[in-house]
């Protein structure tokens, strides 16, 4: 599935170190239980999947269709960051 929506330009596949704010939320179970596969994760470069210009309008309609709150591409830029 993922080859398909590569090949059809809508992300794109890397590979490289998860982003720390995600490394973060692994670490503290927010996304998942803690487990020894996530923990290899955390030290290993894994496949990194990013939504191309191409695929961000069907996967903010998606996501809109399930009821989840999607702010438009800019439309947060003014606002201040998030307190950590």
């Amino acid at each position: 599935m993922i080859d398909m929506l590569e090949d059809l330009g809508v992300v794109k596949v890397t590979r490289g170190r998860p982003d720390p704010d995600f490394s973060a939320l692994v670490r503290s179970g927010a996304l998942v239980p803690f487990g020894e596969r996530q923990r290899a994760l955390l030290g290993t470069d894994v496949e990194l999947l990013a939504v191309t210009p191409l695929g961000t309008r069907p996967v903010r309609e998606l996501l809109l269709s399930l009821s989840r709150h999607v702010p438009a591409v800019g439309a947060l830029r003014d606002e201040p960051a998030p307190r950590r």
